[in-house]
């Protein structure tokens, strides 16, 4: 799989270029509920589906159908969001040969996102970047998913491996084939830092350490939940070096716990 990768004859179904404008929109403080109506107004897949949300059980009152009120009811920060995942998905975490994988890939990248949006602001660390940084985190495993189906329809005599023996595999090859694919879509340095160094945040020393960190705690707190992943209920997250260098306690891990699985079920609506 990584020689796949590292040879460059195979290119992964890259993030759309909508998706990488969101993504730029997400992060930016400044922007407007002007700036996301323009975006909208040219995808009505993503205009109905904003339409659609805040119809929804999520945000009671009465049913609207214009989408200024609409963008209004849900906010906009948690659109930014919204819409970022929303664009990001798309074929890139699609797989037909793999598919309750990459739905678990899915499932765990919408909450890690989350999660690190709220350990951002919780730990007095408040980054726009964090949602998105959590969002992508683990586009390596997605990358890895679609590699090992090229490599099976490509190798006939390489066997479809059952769900625990690709993840398996997937584990130990997405960090490295995150970064590499990422590197080569020139996604923003900080996301690649983040894919490269989520495992092992409390050894990388570079120059966005906080934001590793972060995404890094989320990922944990997703494992402990189980959420994409087999449940670790063992999970010191208190203990855990990631937390106390965030000056987490206890009492600010219990919300985020807490509050997650209903948040990032919003971004399934």
């Amino acid at each position: 799989m990584r020689r796949c990768v590292v040879s460059g004859n195979f290119e992964a179904p890259r993030l759309p270029h909508l998706a990488m404008e969101i993504m730029a929109l997400t992060q930016d403080p400044n922007a407007s509920f002007k700036q996301v109506a323009a975006v909208l107004a040219r995808d009505q897949g993503l205009a109905a589906r904003v339409l659609h949300l805040a119809n929804s059980a999520f945000f009671p009152g009465q049913p609207t159908e214009r989408l200024s009120q609409a963008m209004a009811r849900i906010g906009l920060n948690r659109l930014k969001q919204l819409l970022c995942a929303y664009a990001v998905k798309g074929k890139t975490f699609s797989s037909p040969m793999f598919k309750a994988a990459m739905t678990d890939v899915w499932a765990h990248s919408v909450a890690a996102g989350v999660a690190a949006d709220m350990i951002a602001k919780r730990c007095g660390r408040p980054d726009e970047r964090a949602f998105v940084a959590g969002l992508l985190h683990d586009l390596g495993r997605s990358v890895a998913i679609h590699v090992a189906t090229d490599v099976i329809r490509t190798q006939p005599n390489i066997a479809v491996p059952c769900h625990e023996d690709l993840m398996s595999l997937v584990d130990q090859v997405h960090c490295v084939l995150g970064r590499i694919m990422a590197t080569r879509w020139k996604l923003p340095q900080c996301y690649i830092e983040v894919m490269g160094h989520h495992h092992d945040g409390t050894f990388y020393d570079g120059p966005e350490r906080d934001l590793v960190l972060v995404v890094a705690a989320a990922d944990r707190i997703c494992e402990a939940l189980g959420i994409g992943y087999t449940q670790n209920e063992e999970m010191d997250l208190v203990g855990d070096p990631i937390f106390v260098e965030l000056g987490l306690s206890d009492a600010q891990i219990g919300p985020i716990r807490a509050q997650l699985l209903a948040r990032a079920h919003m971004f399934a609506a």
